[in-house]
């Protein structure tokens, strides 16, 4: 099942996992981030501490605990 913008929420850890990587979450682009913010298509994610949130598919996005790999 695909996620939706209505999943995530503001300070959430996520893990991005690019299409490509398909279900590798070792793959060495998968990403761990925090949300900044959400809208009707996007989860905008942080990936380092400037706090500026990378526009992000939901389908691409995984909640998570914490901000360490899985």
């Amino acid at each position: 099942m695909s996620n939706t913008t209505d999943d995530f929420k503001p300070l959430q850890y996520v893990t991005y996992i690019p299409n490509h990587a398909g279900d590798n979450y070792m793959h060495p682009d998968v990403e761990r981030g925090r949300v900044t913010s959400i809208n009707s298509t996007y989860v905008f994610v942080c990936f380092d501490d400037t706090g500026r949130g990378k526009a992000c598919s939901p389908s691409n996005l995984i909640p998570t605990k914490t901000p360490s790999k899985p």
